[in-house]
């Protein structure tokens, strides 16, 4: 059991933990983009060849495009289009098949009322996922297969996750209607096969389901219980899945209790759908927990990171019997770290986001953002010296940026930084960091530098497999939005191979 005031392990123990976490999953996982005002939404994974998958929204559907370690697109002339009608997308994701493919996953509402007095409009979003095969052709069907649906409201989207075989596992939350925004929850996991086939019946396995609401009885109104509909705890939400290694899946969930509190729950599901552990599956924590990641062990086993209320970072490893591996609770790192990888040397990178502006100062005026990156080793020692790689302008209060390993211990990194009088412009550089720590680029190395580009989007970056990077942004001429998508190559020293960037397409985005 782990409680919030009870952290006595050593960070040995949690770093270990940690890292375990980021270094037993091989394949990419899946990126969620939701498109902000004046914002393509991009996405990349690695094709694991040495090119870069990317997935790009236009104004009514989604394409995408692989581009070998040549910077040559594979799929055709502007890629590939995911679905085959025009589609009003709310949000879409993206992970690799492990095979030099991509499964996308996305939610569609052109068809759904915008009547909020018509009770459609709180009917469930339909959620589709495509995977596209390694030469770019649609693996299943020509408008991909239905994959559960999605809420109207919240930041919820069915996940997509490799099986290690071309196929997925698809968690989602198969609720159904109470009274507009209110719905009953059922969590529910399916295995699709790499044809694109349902494998645990039509609507695959029920991991859990919340306590129903139900009507307000005049005897609880008498006693002052609000509104006209109730329901009882515990009820559950967010919910993480990975491969078991062996055909099955592990998935988190959690519950919130009657005080309220969060528990963490694990389950595994063998090859046949079939729950291996206890059918509520293992209590892992009783902490008030969130931001939860769970990585498969490949053995059946799996490592769960999540952070508290007291803005603690904890894990445990659990086997594939469903025994709690590690006594400890967790010690605080830096409490604001984030987007987590591995070093492919047993120990792990990140990043963290410093922000500071003076007491009683308007922080859009005089706020600033620093970035840093640190590398733990395989017994959680920090092995960099705490130096900024970069430090934003005054006013700049927000910072865009991605890591991906560079495979000898090092990090690839990119942000994306513009003036404080306008957010429109904007400018993407890159690093590198070697195994050290010590930077191995020139300082501020812009990435796209043909001199017209005077939009350039948040970034993403992957390997290429041979010490350097791919970025990907949304990248244009037009000062007021973005209107291409770029790719640039930097080798291990951070030398340009793909000129000023290469563009795969020309984007058409609705205003």
């Amino acid at each position: 059991m782990l409680g919030s005031n009870k952290f006595k392990e050593s960070r040995r123990l949690i770093s270990l933990a940690i890292i375990a976490a980021v270094i037993a999953t091989s394949v990419a996982l899946g990126l969620t983009h939701r498109v902000q005002p004046g914002e393509i939404a991009v996405k990349a994974v690695s094709d694991g060849f040495g090119g870069a998958i990317v997935a790009w929204q236009d104004g009514d559907n989604i394409h995408t495009q692989r581009v070998d370690p040549e910077g040559k697109p594979l799929w055709g002339q502007g890629g590939v289009l995911v679905c085959g009608e025009p589609m009003q997308l709310k949000r879409f994701a993206i992970t690799s098949d492990g095979f030099g493919g991509v499964i996308i996953t996305w939610d569609d509402k052109a068809k759904l009322s915008e009547d909020r007095e018509d009770a459609a409009f709180w009917a469930p979003i339909p959620v589709y996922s495509q995977r596209i095969g390694a030469e770019g052709e649609p693996m299943w069907g020509d408008t991909g297969i239905p994959t559960g649906g999605n809420q109207r409201f919240g930041d919820y989207l069915p996940q997509a996750t490799p099986d290690g075989t071309g196929g997925a596992f698809i968690t989602w939350n198969d609720f159904q209607l109470v009274y507009r925004a209110l719905h009953d929850d059922y969590f529910r996991l399916q295995k699709i096969s790499p044809e694109g086939n349902p494998l645990w019946g039509e609507k695959g396995v029920l991991l859990c389901s919340s306590s129903p609401y139900r009507p307000v009885t005049p005897e609880e109104k008498e006693a002052g219980v609000p509104g006209t509909w109730t329901r009882s705890l515990p009820t559950y939400s967010g919910f993480n899945a990975v491969s078991d290694g062996s055909g099955g899946a592990i998935v988190i969930l959690r519950e919130k209790t009657q005080t309220s509190d969060y528990n963490i729950y694990a389950q595994r599901v063998n090859a046949e759908g079939e729950f291996v552990w206890q059918d509520k599956g293992i209590l892992v924590c009783t902490t008030d927990s969130s931001r939860i990641s769970v990585t498969s062990n490949g053995m059946g086993g799996a490592t769960i990171i999540w952070s508290t209320s007291d803005g603690l970072v904890c894990g445990q490893r659990i086997d594939a019997g469903g025994k709690l591996l590690e006594p400890g609770e967790g010690v605080s790192l830096w409490k604001t770290c984030y987007q987590i990888v591995s070093d492919e040397l047993g120990g792990a990178i990140f990043l963290e986001q410093e922000r500071y502006h003076p007491y009683g100062t308007n922080p859009r005026i005089t706020g600033q953002v620093t970035l840093y990156a640190q590398r733990l080793d395989d017994e959680g020692k920090n092995l960099w010296q705490k130096e900024p790689l970069f430090t934003t302008e005054k006013g700049q209060w927000t910072l865009q940026s991605a890591i991906a390993s560079d495979g000898s211990g090092g990090a690839l990194i990119t942000w994306r930084t513009w003036k404080k009088e306008s957010n429109i412009g904007g400018r993407v550089y890159g690093q590198k960091l070697d195994a050290e720590g010590d930077p191995l680029w020139q300082e501020g190395l812009a990435v796209f530098i043909e001199p017209d580009l005077k939009y350039q989007g948040p970034p993403q970056v992957v390997s290429d497999g041979s010490g350097g990077a791919i970025v990907v942004a949304a990248v244009g001429r037009n000062a007021l939005r973005g209107d291409m998508v770029y790719l640039q190559r930097l080798d291990a020293n951070g030398n340009y191979l793909w000129g000023g960037g290469i563009k795969i397409t020309l984007v058409r985005q609705s205003v």
